[in-house]
C-alpha cells in the first residue's frame, strides 16, 4: 500500500537459516539477509524510507553496507522527517547499529 517490498520464507524462520535476498528499486541493488520476513521501502533516489528485518545483519546498496549490526537481531528502522534514522532492534545481546552516510 506504501510502496514497501515485502518477502517471507517460513523454511528460514522455522530452521533459523539466513535467506539472502537481491533487489532493484529506485535504480539501485539491495541485498542482504532474514529470517522469516523483511520489508524495505525506498524513495526515488535509492534512500532508504523504511526497514524491517528478522534475523538483520547487514544491508547493502549498491555493494556497499549501509546498515550493519554486531549479531542478528530483528530490526526496524524508519527515516524522521529530518532524514535520520530511528531503529528499534530487540534479540541481541549488544548491538552497535552502524549507519553509513552517502
Amino acid at each position: 500500500e506504501d510502496g514497501s517490498v515485502i518477502f517471507s520464507d517460513y523454511r528460514s524462520w522455522h530452521e533459523h537459516r539466513e535467506k539472502p535476498f537481491s533487489m532493484k528499486l529506485s535504480g539501485h541493488e539491495f541485498s542482504g539477509s532474514y529470517l522469516g520476513v523483511c520489508a524495505l521501502k525506498v524513495d526515488s533516489n535509492g534512500d532508504v524510507d523504511k526497514f524491517a528485518c528478522g534475523g538483520f545483519m547487514k544491508l547493502e546498496r549498491d555493494g556497499k553496507t549501509i546498515f550493519s549490526l554486531d549479531q542478528p537481531a530483528d530490526i526496524v528502522v524508519r527515516r524522521t522527517a529530518q532524514s535520520e534514522y530511528n531503529a528499534i532492534i530487540v534479540g541481541a545481546a549488544t548491538n552497535h547499529f552502524n549507519t553509513v552516510q552517502n
